[in-house]
């Protein structure tokens, strides 16, 4: 499964420059949606023997549009749940998230999840609704995918000598592994998409997921080659079988149409071109 959509309406307002969107602003995100979604479908149509791998993450307020063309011509996708920048996990929908499932009847039922072990309290709410979500995925035969950021607490960086440095090095392996058992006990998840670790600690998290769910790996903004460096570690594990590169891949061409620096139609040619270039790499580690 590769992944190349990063659905939050936060990062296109960015983009945009803008605080509090106009209605004109919210058809600016749209459109930025859309073209990435050309680029996706420019490269989605020349592996169509592995179409199915091929997938995108989309949300209902800004991309019904892409989601009813994914749904018409049998693409791969995701559909969020959650509201978008809270720390907490909750839905977007609230107990009507179900009805906002079934509209779409997407492929993967998607959460992101922010959890730390040491926040016990926040996790145990959150564990509520997401126990409310797996349970609901169950009895409706969906595949459930949970994205799973581990951010530092401030105790966290009070022990570490190079601050986020050395806690996305170290603590951030070793307080993701607890955070899966402890989410497993609970939980029902056949994908979990995880920041990138190096090779031998990849060993423990395939472990601490356990041999039925699949892991894909995400590039959280993070340059070319720190996100190469995560492809090659992780692509020698059958369990993980894809990536989920957004802002990598789109961020400067979005800026450079927004800023009338390049036209619409080269800047999805950009797109897809950084999209091709991570989607080869991939595909040839996998194939070796």
């Amino acid at each position: 499964m590769i992944l190349p959509f990063d659905h939050r309406a936060s990062f296109y307002r960015d983009i945009l420059g803008v605080l509090k969107p106009t209605a004109a602003d919210n058809k600016r995100v749209i459109e930025l949606k859309n073209m990435v979604y050309d680029a996706f479908n420019k490269i989605r149509n020349k592996h169509l023997e592995q179409a199915e791998a091929f997938g995108i993450l989309v949300d209902e307020e800004y991309g019904t549009s892409i989601l009813k063309d994914a749904i018409k011509n049998k693409v791969t996708f995701l559909l969020t749940t959650e509201k978008s920048g809270q720390d907490e996990y909750k839905f977007e929908y609230g107990n009507a998230f179900g009805q906002h499932i079934k509209k779409f009847n997407p492929t993967f039922v998607k959460a992101l999840v922010r959890y730390n072990p040491e926040n016990k309290e926040i996790n145990s709410k959150q564990l509520k609704r997401l126990k409310q979500l797996s349970d609901w995925c169950v009895k409706n035969k969906c595949q459930f995918l949970v994205e799973l950021l581990v951010p530092p607490t401030e105790n966290d960086l009070k022990k570490v000598k190079t601050a986020k440095a050395f806690y996305n090095s170290d603590l951030r392996f070793n307080k993701t592994v607890k955070a899966i058992k402890e989410m497993r006990r609970v939980l029902k998840v056949d994908v979990w998409k995880l920041e990138g670790f190096n090779s031998a600690q990849w060993k423990s998290i395939v472990s601490a997921a356990g041999k039925r769910a699949k892991i894909i790996i995400l590039g959280r903004g993070e340059s070319e080659k720190q996100v190469l460096a995560w492809l090659k570690a992780s692509a020698l594990y059958e369990q993980i079988v894809g990536f989920a590169i957004g802002r990598t891949i789109f961020e400067q061409p979005l800026k450079d149409y927004v800023n009338k620096q390049i036209s619409k139609e080269k800047a999805v040619q950009q797109i897809a071109a950084n999209y091709a270039k991570y989607v080869d790499i991939w595909l040839k580690l996998k194939n070796k």
